[in-house]
């Protein structure tokens, strides 16, 4: 860092001062979302008060980190105020911030494609972004756009065809990613959609013809179809997904929120006839199930009301009879 200016001592002005700043290889940011060392030009100047800072930052070997799993977040306390009989009011006052205020207003640019990696992502981005703000609550605006990439879900590489990830200027939103990519499986081409902020984001499964949800999720997990399963890959299906939407799980928020639903289950009638279904809480309380069959017009949508007390009311239609079913039932944790 090599910086060259100038400091004037008139107390009237509040000691005003100027400093150009040039900056090589400096390794700027390191943290769990964040790594990059940076080129940077820089103009400061302000006084006692406060300072502004502008110029063109080059960021090299800049790399996105996607958690694979979130932070736990602390438990927010309110404050209760107690108050003596006869004391009549009480006044609370901000304690004064005592940072001294930078204000930022930088062009960034990237000397190398930015990589942004993690839950199964591995991908290099151009693009260009400001920086505004202050130095302790920066506001990054801009976009970035895929250049290349790859997703692994479950064994399974997905080939990024576009994307991009947005900084809306809300220093309070992480950004957003908007990707789309795309594999193919015994014929059939399987769809990601991975979209949402940078550290929740969700993804979505469609495939080109159109297949159940069930028929896509048995493609991505074995490569097979649904009716093709064996019992040990059926019930190792269900034990893996259980495990990843067990909401008692310390991974179970990335894992359930990556596959965008509530409930998994794998089960068997009489005959021996197999069936997966997949649930999604559209309320609390109300969940929307989809089951899919190994037979033909086997599919079933079943909706569930929790009454409270242990009580469930269910309707589900039943496409095989073309009618409904409406059951009352009771569960019970022993």
């Amino acid at each position: 860092v090599n910086a060259k200016g100038n400091i004037s001592f008139e107390q009237k002005k509040n000691y005003p001062f100027k400093f150009t700043l040039d900056m090589q290889n400096l390794f700027l940011v390191n943290s769990d979302t964040i790594q990059t060392n940076v080129n940077a030009n820089l103009d400061i100047k302000g006084d006692r008060l406060s300072a502004n800072s502008e110029g063109l930052v080059t960021l090299e070997n800049a790399t996105l980190k996607i958690p694979d799993q979130l932070p736990i977040k602390p438990i927010d306390l309110k404050e209760e105020y107690i108050v003596h009989p006869f004391q009549k009011d009480i006044i609370s006052k901000k304690l004064l911030s005592a940072s001294y205020p930078i204000h930022l207003d930088f062009e960034i640019g990237l000397e190398n494609p930015l990589k942004v990696i993690g839950s199964g992502l591995n991908s290099t981005w151009d693009g260009h972004l400001s920086l505004k703000g202050t130095y302790t609550d920066p506001i990054p605006k801009g976009k970035l756009n895929l250049i290349k990439g790859s997703y692994l879900f479950s064994g399974r590489n997905f080939i990024l065809h576009k994307g991009s990830v947005n900084f809306s200027g809300d220093g309070n939103k992480m950004p957003n990613l908007d990707i789309e990519a795309s594999m193919e499986q015994q014929g059939i081409d399987v769809i990601a959609n991975l979209k949402g902020p940078l550290d929740t984001p969700k993804i979505i499964f469609t495939s080109k013809p159109p297949l159940s949800a069930s028929s896509i999720m048995s493609l991505l997990l074995f490569g097979k179809e649904i009716t093709e399963l064996s019992a040990d890959q059926t019930i190792a299906l269900s034990n893996t997904m259980n495990q990843k939407l067990d909401p008692t799980s310390e991974g179970s928020s990335s894992s359930s929120s990556s596959l965008g639903i509530d409930r998994f289950n794998v089960s068997s009638d009489d005959s021996g006839s197999q069936a997966i279904q997949l649930g999604k809480y559209i309320t609390k309380g109300v969940v929307v199930s989809f089951s899919q069959g190994a037979e033909q017009g086997s599919s079933n949508v079943i909706v569930e009301v929790d009454l409270k007390h242990g009580f469930v009311f269910q309707a589900e239609t039943q496409q095989q009879e073309e009618q409904g079913k409406f059951s009352l039932k009771y569960r019970h944790n022993y």
